[in-house]
C-alpha cells in the first residue's frame, strides 16, 4: 500500500507543478472603439471589453509591437476622419485568464459618433517562449542606417533590413487602413525566405535592378494614412497563408522537401481579421514564432 501512496503522490506533484509554474496576477485595461455603420451595438460591446482585456495583458506583459498609437487623425478627399488602431490577440505577450469583476460599458456621442468605452479587471498570466533577438529596420530611398525612418512619403522606395542570431525563416505583410493585407515576403512563385545566422538582408533591393523595389503609394484622394507593417520569424519552417484559415490547420501545413517541383500559390492578400486569425493560429501551432509590428505613417511630399 505504502508504494502505492507513492506513486499516487508523485503523480499529484508532477500534475501540479506546471500549474504553479504558470502564475496568474491582477490587472486592469480600458479600451474605447467608435462604432461603425456595420457594426451592431452587442458586436461593439463584446469588442470593446476584448479590447480592454488586451490593453490590460498589454500593460501587465507587453506587446510586439514595435511602434504603436492608438487613435489617429487622417484627412482623405477633404474629410477628417478618427482610425482607432487595437491590439490583436496575436500582438501580445499574455493572455487574459478570467474576469475577477464585471466589466464596465459605457457608451456616449462624441463629435456625432458614437463612443463605447470599457473598464475591466481580472487575472492575466504570461506567455513565455524562448526569444530570438533578432533586429530590423525601415529604409527609405537608401538601404544605409543614415536612411533609416519610421515615416514615408508617397512614392518612396522602402526596403526592410533583418539580421537574426539564429538561422530561420521570415515572413513580412503590409496592413493598409483599408484593413487589406498584403503578402511582401515570401514573394509571389516562392513558398519560403529562409535567413542565415548573422547576415544582414536587405528587402526588397537589387543592385542591378535599383527600380525593383517596393514603393509606398497613398489611396487615391489620401493625404495622410497609416500602415502596418508584420514581420514574422522562426527557427522552424513557416509559410505564408495559401488560403483562407481552415477549422483544420490544413492551410498551415509545412510543406515536404520532397515536393520542391509542386508550386504552392500563396495569398498575395486577404483582409485584416483572416490575417490576425492565421497569425494567431500560426502562433499556437509553433510557439517559437514571433512576431512584431510597426505603425507607418505616409503623407504627401512636402
Amino acid at each position: 500500500m505504502k508504494k502505492v501512496r507513492w506513486i499516487v503522490l508523485s503523480a499529484v506533484l508532477l500534475l501540479t507543478l506546471p500549474v504553479q509554474a504558470q502564475k496568474t496576477q491582477t490587472a486592469e485595461g480600458y479600451a474605447r472603439i467608435e462604432q461603425s455603420e456595420d457594426k451592431t451595438a452587442a458586436e461593439c460591446k463584446a469588442k470593446v471589453v476584448q479590447q480592454a482585456r488586451f490593453d490590460a495583458v498589454n500593460t501587465t506583459f507587453g506587446s510586439n509591437i514595435t511602434q504603436n498609437s492608438v487613435t489617429m487623425a487622417r484627412d482623405e478627399n477633404g474629410k477628417s476622419t478618427t482610425t482607432f488602431y487595437m491590439l490583436g490577440e496575436s500582438d501580445l505577450r499574455g493572455v487574459w485568464v478570467r474576469d475577477t469583476e464585471k466589466p464596465r460599458i459605457e457608451p456616449h456621442i462624441e463629435n456625432g459618433r458614437t463612443i463605447w468605452e470599457a473598464w475591466v479587471k481580472g487575472e492575466v498570466r504570461e506567455q513565455t517562449r524562448a526569444k530570438v533577438d533578432f533586429e530590423w529596420k525601415l529604409t527609405a530611398n537608401g538601404i544605409g542606417d543614415q536612411y533609416q525612418v519610421k515615416e514615408l512619403h508617397d512614392g518612396d522606395a522602402f526596403y526592410v533590413k533583418f539580421r537574426s542570431p539564429v538561422k530561420g525563416y521570415l515572413l513580412l505583410f503590409m496592413a493598409d487602413d483599408k484593413d487589406v493585407v498584403s503578402c511582401l515576403l515570401p514573394e509571389e512563385g516562392e513558398d519560403y525566405c529562409m535567413i542565415d545566422a548573422n547576415k544582414w538582408y536587405i528587402f526588397h533591393y537589387e543592385k542591378t535592378k535599383p527600380h525593383n523595389c517596393w514603393k509606398a503609394l497613398l489611396s487615391k484622394g489620401s493625404q495622410v494614412e497609416y500602415d502596418q507593417l508584420y514581420i514574422v520569424f522562426s527557427p522552424q519552417k513557416i509559410s505564408p497563408p495559401v488560403r483562407e484559415t481552415s477549422k483544420d490547420n490544413s492551410d498551415l501545413e509545412h510543406y515536404n522537401d520532397d515536393q520542391k517541383d509542386i508550386k504552392h500559390k500563396h495569398l498575395s492578400s486577404l483582409s485584416f481579421s483572416a490575417f490576425h486569425k492565421y497569425l494567431g493560429k500560426l502562433q499556437h501551432r509553433d510557439t517559437e514564432v514571433q512576431s512584431e509590428r510597426m505603425l507607418v505613417k505616409i503623407s504627401k511630399q512636402q
